[in-house]
């Protein structure tokens, strides 16, 4: 019996007890929602390293506090689609 609860207290992820704090990822669709343009000007930013994003073979994901801490230091919200347009424009 002791054995079983051990091996019970040792299946707790990893994970779960160094890092209370999950992270949480946002695909581009979230991200073209929240600044209200198209998912193509995300990738497109993230893919000219102007958003902080991961690339999973033809994916984008997005840690969401990391999203947060870039806007918040870098532009105003209503800006986003401003930018968004130059830079595919080539403006």
């Amino acid at each position: 019996m002791k054995r079983k609860e051990a091996c019970n207290q040792r299946s707790e992820p990893q994970q779960e007890r160094n890092h209370p704090e999950k992270i949480i990822y946002l695909t581009s669709h979230d991200l073209a929602q929240r600044f209200r343009v198209t998912e193509r000007q995300i990738r497109k930013l993230a893919r000219i390293g102007y958003l902080p994003g991961i690339r999973l073979g033809k994916l984008w994901r997005f840690r969401e506090d990391v999203i947060w801490e870039w806007e918040r230091k870098q532009i105003p919200t209503n800006d986003i689609e401003r930018l968004a347009n130059e830079i595919l424009n080539g403006g």
